[in-house]
């Protein structure tokens, strides 16, 4: 989802020039287009850090590649593959509309790889518009039929983790450096976090840095945002069993670290920026996130998922969750 909607709104923003002028006048691309680069894991490294080289034919084929490419682990249909095989090894736990779902996400890529070569940007648009409708759909299908077991508690601590690391990835991408055209960059950020209509209702002003950081990183009203994920993260986690008599395990001590860092987060001053442009106690702060996330990520499949460490448990009498091998899927 998170490279279904960052593409998208750079092939909009692409659409809407009228040629490699504008591209050239437009500083908010090069921020976009990193973002985008670091999502994806696709390298291009060279174009993206020198504005002199950047063209329309670069910035349109890092789009096909950022949907279409299956060698990058990263790019879009490289994810809905990995997804699809997933859903295979749990396929007696998946409903039917569940696995249509899936299966058509498959198809939409596959299906329009064929238009490339008549209108690339047109053919990349299309298919990102209906991935994220249909990605809408199987998050309803699981919020709204799944059985609230442990095989749902960690396919939505997966989410958690992976919707933070995709609004840090796009934050540190975007906005740890000023921008002369910071307005467009703003709004682009914001429609790829889905969160544009709740700052225009809140702010009612004209898009500034600092506000656009709070609501994507500590605002805990935002469903969206970096610190909605560790608090609902947060909560999974004291559900699971815990052998250690009441004191906290190593997963609540992180998770317990990142929601401080958030809470206790100045935003004012993360948003200063230096005399080289750039924002430096932002950038320690997502890098220090983007740490300890993954760390808290690792911890817990060492912890529940892994069958090494889950005999260990069993030779000492210690519950486990019954389902926690087993949490790919569910009704």
């Amino acid at each position: 989802e998170g490279v279904a909607r960052l593409a998208r709104v750079v092939a909009a923003r692409v659409g809407e020039l009228g040629g490699q002028v504008d591209l050239d006048n437009s500083s908010e691309f090069l921020p976009l287009l990193r973002a985008l680069s670091a999502q994806t894991t696709l390298s291009y490294t060279g174009e993206l850090y020198d504005p002199a080289v950047l063209d329309l034919k670069t910035v349109t084929d890092m789009l096909v590649a950022s949907v279409f490419d299956e060698a990058g682990v990263g790019t879009l249909r490289a994810a809905l593959r990995s997804t699809l095989r997933t859903g295979r090894l749990v396929r007696d736990r998946i409903s039917t509309d569940t696995w249509r779902v899936l299966a058509a996400l498959d198809d939409e890529v596959q299906m329009h790889e064929d238009d490339l070569g008549y209108d690339s940007l047109g053919t990349v648009l299309e298919v990102l518009n209906r991935v994220v409708v249909r990605l809408a759909a199987f998050s309803g299908l699981v919020m709204e039929s799944m059985t609230r077991g442990q095989a749902w508690r960690f396919l939505d601590m997966g989410r958690r983790v992976e919707r933070a690391m995709t609004l840090l990835m796009l934050v540190r991408g975007s906005l740890t450096e000023r921008c002369s055209r910071e307005g467009p960059l703003l709004e682009s950020v914001l429609e790829m976090a889905d969160s544009a209509m709740t700052y225009r209702r809140r702010y009612l002003a004209t898009l500034q840095v600092a506000p656009v950081v709070d609501l994507l990183l500590t605002d805990e009203t935002n469903p969206r945002s970096v610190i909605y994920q560790m608090e609902a993260l947060t909560s999974h986690i004291a559900t699971l069993p815990n052998a250690l008599d009441g004191m906290r395990t190593p997963q609540q001590q992180i998770s317990l670290s990142v929601l401080t860092d958030l809470k206790l987060a100045d935003i004012d001053r993360l948003c200063v920026v230096d005399e080289h442009g750039e924002r430096p106690r932002l950038i320690a702060l997502l890098l220090d996130l983007a740490t300890q996330i993954p760390t808290l990520s690792d911890s817990l499949s060492d912890r529940y998922l892994n069958h090494t460490t889950i005999s260990r448990h069993l030779s000492h009498d210690e519950p486990v969750p019954s389902e926690a091998p087993r949490s790919g899927g569910g009704d």
